[in-house]
């Protein structure tokens, strides 16, 4: 039940073995835990000394016995609120260092990267994500990114866009089901903002390919049936990217705005 908040605080799974025991048991010696668990003694008082540092279990001394029993079971809450605390001071740090080390990372990046399958298409997309930039352009059919990507991660993706203010222009593919699409993805109760979404002309029915594209960095996303992404980092592939995106754009029928 709790291997993953052990694994969270930087315990292993043996770690729970032994606050499970000791926990069903009641108190016990590194004896008595090493003939249960079978594992050898050395170990055992390794596994304990480590839950002691944490505040988990205590020691106590019954005549010639040194006993191990677990102890207020709200310190496994107090170690999760330190962790989370910790981690939102390491965000806060990041995101400050965020600007330099993007401006670092365009030196030393590679200029192309290949991923495969939905992971790799999930990281590709986060490329733009995590761009630093405030606008972003968009060309494909919504329904083969959201066929290989996954709806709940697409939902994912638009929350994380919105929560770093990207605004973005999109263009889909032409079809003949815009109603249809519409009662899918651009629902009325739906929450998403900073968008304006367009119809490409008729003659760009069908999409094998999309990208989406903020600053210098473009995310392209392959069919369903090919699963796979890659992300460029170029300003001038960008920049001619960018205006044949502005000649589709023209040409294209609005589909929705957002406020």
């Amino acid at each position: 039940m709790l291997e993953e908040t052990f694994t969270e605080l930087g315990l292993s799974e043996a770690h729970h073995r032994v606050y499970s025991s000791l926990l069903e048991f009641g108190p016990s010696s590194a004896k008595q835990l090493a003939e249960r668990l079978d594992i050898n003694r050395p170990t055992t008082y390794d596994y304990l000394k480590a839950l002691m540092k944490k505040g988990l279990i205590i020691e106590r001394f019954e005549g010639s016995k040194n006993l191990y029993q677990v102890d207020d079971p709200k310190q496994i809450a107090r170690l999760l609120d330190e962790r989370i605390a910790h981690l939102a001071q390491e965000k806060q740090r990041v995101e400050t260092e965020l600007p330099s080390l993007l401006k670092q990372a365009e030196s030393i990046d590679p200029k192309f990267k290949f991923y495969s399958g939905q992971e790799g298409v999930r990281q590709a997309l986060n490329q733009i994500v995590y761009s630093g930039a405030t606008d972003s352009i968009a060309f494909w059919s919504i329904e083969d990114v959201v066929g290989l990507f996954g709806a709940e991660n697409m939902v994912d993706l638009v929350e994380k866009r919105v929560k770093n203010n990207i605004y973005v222009r999109g263009i889909w593919s032409y079809t003949d089901n815009l109603e249809e699409l519409n009662k899918k993805y651009n629902r009325v109760d739906q929450k998403e903002s900073m968008r304006e979404v367009r119809m490409a002309p008729k003659e760009m029915a069908k999409l094998s390919m999309g990208y989406w594209m903020a600053g210098h960095t473009a995310a392209f996303v392959s069919s369903q049936r090919e699963a796979y992404g890659f992300v460029i980092r170029s300003r001038d592939f960008t920049d001619f990217l960018r205006s044949q995106f502005e000649m589709v754009w023209k040409q294209s029928t609005l589909i929705v705005k957002d406020d």
